[in-house]
């Protein structure tokens, strides 16, 4: 097989040629999706060099994830209390406590969705 260019070629030339054919290789592959199966092919052959990337950060702990995690270990309690010493104590995170004459009753009703994110926004004692 012959090689693309000759030894004596100038480097301009090269550069060229080369710069052409990137730039008509991502137009083809932007319009047409030509190389959708070529990208999916290395990938695959890739993925295990990515898992053994990826090992020393997984050690590590990430600030971002921890903070995420911390907010979510956080709840919002709305309580609703009426004159007869009820109340009712609804939980962001599903839980919901219904008391009488301050002691704790075994009542374990669920919240749907749509009541948790009402009650996330601040609507908490129209679920109630």
């Amino acid at each position: 097989m012959r090689p693309l260019f000759s030894e004596t070629s100038v480097a301009a030339v090269r550069l060229i040629v080369a710069v052409t054919f990137s730039v008509a290789t991502i137009f083809i592959d932007s319009r047409f999706d030509a190389l959708t199966m070529v990208r999916q092919a290395i990938k695959t052959a890739l993925w295990p060099v990515e898992q053994i990337a990826y090992l020393p950060g997984d050690e590590t702990v990430n600030p971002a994830e921890a903070m995420n995690a911390l907010a979510a270990a956080v709840t919002i309690d709305f309580k609703v209390e009426d004159n007869a010493g009820n109340r009712v104590v609804l939980s962001t995170d599903g839980s919901i406590t219904g008391y009488t004459n301050g002691k704790r009753t075994p009542w374990e009703p669920i919240l749907n969705e749509h009541q948790l994110s009402m009650m996330e926004s601040g609507q908490g004692t129209r679920v109630a």
